[in-house]
């Protein structure tokens, strides 16, 4: 299945590539990819999609163990907890990266970073509400992280804002 995954998507974009490279320039290309990996987020996030009814399940994750940062990870000592740290930061590098150099919008402070964090938050915030997901206010401060990093290695490297990925949307 992930070798024909893989086919399939090479054939996708050896066809449909070049059509949206024309089609989607500037700021509409990084407002498409912000909205595009965003997506993956949300349905990376909130996988299985099964919401939890149960008024109790739904209170449980709002326990100070869930709220308290590094709070769950510290009873745990395994290689699962270090790699889904791992993974939540890289998640959000790419993003950081993105937003350092076509951020939503210029003005006010940390504007560049700020539709990160908050996809970030929601994400987690969605955790109560979903079977099988644990909220852990962690998740959300390593992603932030994993922004600011990705943010600080991109404009480090000399990269500066090209525009606002939202500025064609908004008369001026």
């Amino acid at each position: 299945m992930r070798a024909a995954g893989v086919g399939l998507g090479a054939w996708g974009a050896h066809r449909a590539l070049p059509a949206l490279t024309q089609l989607l320039r500037g700021a509409a290309r990084a407002r498409a990819l912000w909205y595009a990996y965003g997506a993956l987020q949300v349905l990376w996030g909130w996988r299985l999609f099964l919401p939890r009814t149960d008024a109790r399940a739904i209170a449980d994750q709002l326990t100070l163990e869930h709220v308290v940062p590094l709070a769950s990870l510290a009873e745990r000592v395994d290689a699962f907890s270090a790699l889904h740290v791992l993974q939540q930061f890289l998640f959000y590098l790419p993003l950081g990266s993105m937003l350092a150099v076509w951020p939503l919008r210029l003005r006010g402070r940390w504007a560049h970073l700020w539709p990160g964090v908050w996809l970030s938050v929601v994400i987690e915030l969605g955790h109560i509400f979903i079977v099988d997901r644990t909220f852990d206010v962690t998740n959300a401060l390593v992603a932030c992280a994993g922004l600011g990093i990705g943010w600080i290695i991109v404009r480090r490297s000399g990269f500066a804002p090209y525009g606002e990925a939202l500025a064609p949307l908004v008369a001026r």
